[in-house]
């Protein structure tokens, strides 16, 4: 197969999402994999640790497999992880979801329909598992959907039908 061939089909937008999305994968399988071999001789008082350590594992192998695909595939830098641009979005992402659901709650509370009945401390969201799991969630969705799915899509078709 000429290598000008080759490119295209590697550059096509359909082959470039399916090669991330493989690399992505792979990478938390192999994570997933070394866990459960772990798994078995770690100590019950332990498997929140090792779930913690899995999860942070897990995220960090998408992230670089999502670098390695960028650089590699793509050839160029990743600009779109750069710790300026993450903190510009986590602190606007924080303070529009605040400002939702704090929105929510608040009419919700005027039409007294929301009541609190107590308080957990910050130590208890936090080890919480449901936490930790939301966290990796959120981060994996994003990674596949936003810098994948939708940018690739959104670079061939547009934003609106990429939205769509």
């Amino acid at each position: 197969m000429p290598k000008a061939l080759f490119e295209r089909i590697i550059q096509f937008p359909l082959t470039r999402i399916a090669i991330a999305l493989a690399l992505i994968f792979i990478s938390l399988t192999l994570v997933s994999l070394a866990t459960s071999f772990f798994s078995d001789s770690v100590s019950p008082d332990r498997s929140e640790a090792l779930q913690v350590l899995s999860i942070l594992a897990s995220v960090l192998a998408a992230h670089l497999s999502y670098i390695a695909f960028v650089r590699i595939v793509e050839r160029r830098k990743v600009y779109e992880l750069a710790a300026w641009y993450f903190f510009l979005e986590v602190g606007e992402g924080v303070g529009i979801g605040a400002l939702l659901m704090g929105t929510s709650i608040l009419i919700l509370w005027l039409l007294g329909v929301y009541h609190v009945h107590g308080v957990n401390s910050f130590d208890a969201l936090v080890a919480s598992s449901h936490f930790q799991t939301t966290l990796f969630a959120g981060y994996i969705e994003e990674l596949i959907f936003r810098a994948v799915v939708f940018r690739i899509s959104e670079e061939k078709l547009g934003t609106w039908i990429a939205l769509a």
